[in-house]
């Protein structure tokens, strides 16, 4: 009897099949990683902060005001830049309080953020003004002392500031005005934001902080900050904060 042999067409056939389904698990990966958001490649490769200087911020899932709302952003309310495309800037959803499982981040207006903000404090009764341009009247916004102002913007002889809470106004200020602030030399902060946690060295909690607590920095890592409340003083103590909560002071 003959041996049963086979031809060479089943065995091409075979060969074929296997071929197929190595392919398929190279090239199934590579299909996932195609289906990533294409504006991953805007992001910076370190973060970022800023601050809500607009009355109310909507964000969106893209750069386009039709595009679909994520949440809104409160004035003052902190953040963390991720990111920037054209005219917007791409912020860390967790920062702002807004938790989506299909993004870690959202679009928002960049002429609505305040990067890196810096704050004033008035050491004295100090005339606002509406207008800087017609200084020498002082204007409606009358004479404040004692108040701790987000700074929109600055030139050679004026601070755009926020005047209000809660809203968009700006008021201005002559800069001779505002006296100077910190006096020993080492860079004071202000805390913006209420009940902000303060953790030990073992990262227990301590203490909550006030909004516009002045601290002075000690040291840092990559998101918090090590702080002393009530520098130079016998009630003097430390702890870690956040970064995201701790702006400086620049006068």
């Amino acid at each position: 009897m003959k041996r049963k042999t086979f031809g060479k067409a089943p065995l091409i056939a075979l060969v074929a099949v296997a071929v197929l389904a190595i392919c398929l698990i190279v090239v199934a990966p590579v299909s996932a990683n195609a289906e990533e958001n294409p504006y991953d490649m805007y992001l910076y490769p370190f973060e970022r902060y800023g601050t809500v200087i607009c009355t109310q911020l909507t964000v969106r899932s893209a750069p386009s005001t039709g595009a679909t709302e994520y949440g809104k952003m409160k004035n003052r309310q902190n953040c963390r830049i991720v990111g920037e495309y054209q005219t917007w800037f791409m912020v860390d959803l967790a920062s702002i309080g807004i938790t989506n499982s299909q993004a870690s981040y959202g679009f928002v207006q960049a002429s609505l953020i305040k990067e890196d903000p810096a704050w004033i404090v008035l050491t004295k009764y100090t005339y606002m003004y509406t207008d800087p341009w017609n200084s020498y009247i002082p204007k409606q916004n009358g004479q404040q002392s004692g108040r701790v102002l987000l700074v929109i913007s600055e030139n050679d002889e004026f601070y755009c500031v926020q005047c209000r809470e809660g809203t968009a106004g700006s008021s201005f200020i002559h800069k001779w005005d505002v006296g100077q602030y910190t006096k020993d030399g080492m860079p004071s902060y202000v805390v913006v934001g209420d009940k902000v946690p303060m953790y030990d060295t073992n990262w227990n909690l301590v203490e909550e902080l006030s909004y516009y607590t002045i601290v002075k920095v000690l040291n840092s890592t990559d998101d918090h900050y090590y702080i002393a409340l009530n520098y130079g003083t016998e009630q003097e103590r430390h702890g870690w904060v956040q970064r995201d909560y701790i702006q400086r002071i620049i006068n």
